[in-house]
């Protein structure tokens, strides 16, 4: 395996379309935790504040189908911008 690539990570996350959660429209930011294998553990919407739990819940679902590439390693958490169109 490869060492983790944050670009590539964050490429996935934008790659991933966030157009049905409608009651979150606008840019905003997730951290997001990502094991070896690529599987996300763990989002938390840190911004916009205020989201609805329906909101948040949408964006994270979404995020969470992210294809990252496994690597080598332990747990990587890193950050990501959004945008709901």
């Amino acid at each position: 395996r490869v060492a983790f690539d944050p670009i590539k990570a964050r490429a996935a996350f934008s790659a991933v379309d966030l157009s049905a959660c409608t009651d979150a429209r606008g840019h905003g930011h997730a951290t997001i935790t990502i094991n070896p294998d690529g599987v996300i553990s763990k989002i938390a919407i840190d911004s916009p504040k205020g989201l609805s739990q329906s909101a948040v819940n949408c964006i994270g679902d979404r995020l969470a189908t992210a294809e990252v590439t496994p690597f080598s390693g332990n747990l990587v958490t890193t950050g990501t911008s959004y945008f709901v169109p």
